[in-house]
């Protein structure tokens, strides 16, 4: 049965038995849908479009088609996630899923047509993050639910990490295992991810709102422009969002350019190219507990716009250095210092938003800072190689080319943002706080 709320005790994240449930869980999904995704690229290359003049749109496919549901189902998910008990919502999502990935499975062996398959490549790929819309809005809230608001931080920041271990991880084990074993054995085991997940959320137990018996039927466009009227008009909100945006347009930009920059401007052997871009991921893990600590003992505000600002600054001497070790030294401290923004800002967005919008709220949020992150990139690259082709000057005895501008440039953003986060966040939090305190 589930727990009254006021029951709840606050204990460590570690021994907070639902989260634990819900942190393995993810953990072991998270590594197989990268496995899965990262093994789908390689099969398109090495046999399902090997050869073909379209080999490149082929293997742009999969990643249009893990973002494209974002912009198209995440919108409209959130008022469904919202109207529906948050735990149901994981759980048959992942049954789903689970079923969509075994079915594929049962294609991928009994189906020979180059054709036929590819297609299906990107048409589960397509499903599996639609139903992520559902998912991950959802498990926002079920977060809030089993954790005390002091350890949000914490919590958010735990999960960031299991993601970016399963970045670091999923595409690792990819092409050894398929060389070893071939690609039904990753389906095989993305299915195995689901199923793990399913099994957890069900033995999650949540504590009884009182507010989710009571919710007033309304037709969904109506539910849909109270959820929108309500970001909108919410400062904090907004400025959230145009921050996280301004951090997600430079970042897809420096991850266009990582390879290439360490080639160019870093110098860096290809053998060593893979240690380089590496050591952002690194910086994340080992950055992320020393940052939810610092959370603990500051503000989230505070943790963002340092957190911004540091990660410019970083940025600004990463376009200035030119040899492997002080590149992934920058590389590093990028990671730390982006972790800022994965601990403060969802924590920040519960606080401000009633239980009942958490759903829409993530579902306007997602959309924008995705479209962000491919304008940045689009843009990046298109600037690469139109204006910026062939730039060549010195400014007081300091030479400037194409790609250390750009990540200038990008440095220069995300100090913006960080400014802006202190000037406008501050002063509201603050407010909003105080007034939660009176009212409480």
């Amino acid at each position: 049965m589930d727990e009254p709320i006021a029951s709840q005790k606050q204990t460590s994240l570690i021994a907070n038995r639902n989260y634990a449930l819900l942190w393995i869980g993810q953990a072991f999904s998270l590594v197989g849908d990268y496995f899965f995704s990262a093994t789908i690229a390689i099969w398109i290359i090495d046999r399902l479009a090997r050869g073909a003049s379209w080999l490149p749109l082929a293997t742009g496919g999969v990643a249009m088609a893990a973002t494209l549901p974002s912009l198209v189902v995440g919108p409209l998910a959130g008022v469904f996630v919202d109207r529906w008990s948050r735990r149901f919502t994981m759980i048959w999502t992942d049954g789903i899923r689970l079923a969509l990935v075994l079915i594929f499975l049962s294609l991928s062996l009994s189906v020979t047509n180059n054709v036929v398959l590819l297609i299906s490549c990107l048409f589960i790929l397509l499903l599996i993050a639609s139903g992520q819309q559902f998912f991950a809005p959802a498990r926002v809230a079920v977060v809030a639910d089993v954790v005390p608001r002091e350890q949000h931080p914490q919590a958010y920041g735990s999960l960031q990490q299991a993601n970016y271990l399963a970045q670091i991880i999923g595409p690792s084990l990819a092409a050894p295992l398929y060389i070893a074993f071939g690609p039904t054995w990753a389906f095989g085991l993305n299915a195995l991810s689901f199923l793990v997940s399913f099994l957890v959320i069900m033995a999650i137990k949540l504590p009884i709102i009182k507010e989710d018996t009571a919710k007033e039927k309304q037709g969904f466009w109506s539910e849909f422009m109270e959820g929108l009227r309500f970001f909108v008009g919410s400062r904090i909100l907004i400025t959230l969002l145009i921050s996280g945006m301004i951090f997600m347009f430079g970042g897809m930009a420096y991850n266009s350019f990582e390879y290439l920059y360490g080639v160019e401007n870093l110098h860096i052997p290809e053998v060593w190219l893979g240690l380089y871009v590496g050591s952002f991921g690194i910086g994340v893990v080992l950055g992320l507990p020393f940052i939810g600590y610092l959370a603990k003992r500051f503000t989230e505000v505070q943790v963002l716009w340092i957190g911004l600002i540091c990660s410019g600054v970083v940025m600004m001497i990463l376009s200035r250095s030119t040899t492997m070790i002080p590149g992934m030294i920058c590389g590093f401290l990028f990671g730390v210092f982006s972790s800022c923004i994965f601990v403060s800002v969802r924590p920040l967005t519960v606080l401000v938003t009633p239980r009942k919008l958490i759903g829409r709220v993530m579902a306007f949020e997602t959309p924008m800072i995705t479209v962000a992150s491919l304008t940045g990139g689009l843009l990046a690259s298109t600037l690469a190689s139109t204006l910026l082709a062939n730039l060549d000057v010195t400014v007081s005895g300091m030479n400037f080319g194409r790609l250390d501008t750009i990540f200038l440039l990008i440095g220069i953003m995300s100090i913006s943002a960080g400014i802006f986060a202190r000037l406008t966040l501050y002063r509201a939090v603050k407010k909003y706080r105080a007034e939660q305190a009176n009212a409480g």
